[in-house]
């Protein structure tokens, strides 16, 4: 067995440019990594022949497997098939393969014949092997290319999706003979990283040479994560498992799950076991805490529903915030909060209800409410708790995203506490 590196090449204009937000090496880091390929490095480069040519040949040099994504397409600034073409010194041609792919996508998908332009998809470098593309019309092209293998995927997000966990993932792993790469997780709070990275001093000296740690944090909360290689995979699990225990008794009290077990998890593992609903009630969260409650597989037997409540007069109507509450004081502040999520334990007729409430800006409400200002409100039938917090430098995206985080932290520690 052996440790097999990728490089991943981001090819288009619209990415330096900003127009695209390239989402698609981040996807394709992640699949690698669950088959044990290292990835040493990710390029964004302009579509412009000479330079795919130049970095092809540099990735050569340090990766056995060359990811490239975009310039597959039909138009004249899709330039990547016809660089591999010139790499190998071939000539592109069309494959029957290929063209029965796109034909048949035509007919079937698109119900109308091909042009000329389109049946150039099927064009390809005479000794590459084409790829089934079931979701678009550009066919992934696979290639060996001095000791490397070359492929070259659609930019279209979904295309190149489908492409990699339905052929170039199983072709890898058919092609390739990887070394274990494990990963192993801890998730900490209640510790600045500084201090926690003091506390782990000792810890972190003692590894050995084969074995990483990781600091990865992220809204008040540390991952840590532990890496190792090796060709014993159970070897290497219980090397990594005493670790894990090691860094638990070091700090005891800060750990709040480990591997996958994440918080939506934990939701999820307490909502089974104790035959647990809940429900939500949003307003500035405009729904990201249900969609994160039912990210999770198995979620419709806990999760009752959400309310999206943006306006005041559906907090007063549908949750029955009381209207003078409104009136006097707004609806961002701890009463509302709180009767926001007790107005979702009656409308939904859930064991336990979640609110947000909060001014995400630009400007502060017209109580003068400052930007940043946000409550969470939990409650049960028995049990209410009210959470405030205030990140005034926070982008409207990132203030939202880092308060519904937060939120089902403090649901994940409700929902503990409550039987």
């Amino acid at each position: 067995m052996q440790n097999i590196f990728a490089h991943i090449i981001s090819i288009g204009d619209e990415v330096l440019l900003g127009d695209t937000l390239d989402t698609n090496t981040n996807f394709i880091a992640n699949e690698l990594n669950k088959i044990s390929v290292q990835l040493n490095e990710i390029s964004v480069i302009h579509d412009d022949e000479q330079i795919i040519k130049d970095k092809i040949n540099s990735a050569a040099e340090n990766a056995q497997i060359i990811i490239t994504t975009g310039g597959l397409g039909p138009t004249r600034d899709d330039k990547t098939k016809y660089v591999i073409a010139d790499l190998l010194n071939e000539d592109l041609e069309i494959n029957p393969l290929a063209l029965n792919w796109v034909t048949e996508y035509f007919k079937q998908i698109l119900n109308r014949p091909l042009n000329k332009l389109t049946r150039n998809q099927a064009l390809l470098p005479k000794s590459s092997i084409p790829l089934e593309n079931k979701t678009g019309t550009a066919c992934g092209i696979w290639t060996k290319y001095k000791n490397s293998i070359i492929i070259n995927l659609p930019g279209v997000p979904y295309e190149m999706k489908h492409l990699i966990t339905t052929q170039v993932i199983p072709k890898i792993k058919e092609t390739f003979n990887c070394n274990y790469r494990i990963h192993q997780y801890v998730k900490v709070h209640g510790i600045p990283e500084s201090d926690l990275a003091i506390t782990l001093q000792d810890f972190e000296d003692s590894l050995p040479q084969h074995i990483k740690l990781a600091y990865l944090p992220h809204n008040r909360k540390i991952k840590l994560r532990l890496t190792t290689t090796g060709d014993n995979k159970e070897t290497l699990e219980s090397e990594l498992k005493d670790l894990i225990s090691n860094i638990r008794e070091i700090i005891p009290n800060n750990i709040y799950s480990e591997n996958a077990d994440d918080v939506l998890e934990k939701i999820k593992a307490i909502c089974t076991d104790k035959n647990i609903t809940i429900g939500t009630a949003e307003s500035f969260t405009s729904g990201l805490l249900a969609s994160s409650l039912t990210s999770i597989s198995g979620s419709s037997s806990y999760f009752k529903g959400g309310i999206v409540a943006y306006s005041p007069k559906i907090k007063a109507d549908v949750l029955k915030v009381d209207k003078d509450l409104i009136k006097t004081k707004g609806v961002v502040n701890e009463e509302t909060a709180l009767q926001m999520a007790i107005g979702t334990l009656n409308t939904l007729n859930c064991d336990v209800a979640i609110s947000s409430t909060g001014v995400a800006g630009p400007n502060p409400d017209e109580f003068g409410n400052e930007v940043g200002l946000a409550f969470i409100g939990i409650a049960s039938k028995d049990k209410q708790e009210v959470h405030k917090f205030f990140y005034p430098n926070y982008s409207r995206a990132d203030f939202t995203e880092k308060i519904a985080d937060m939120a089902l932290e403090k649901l994940m520690n409700f929902l503990a506490n409550k039987i």
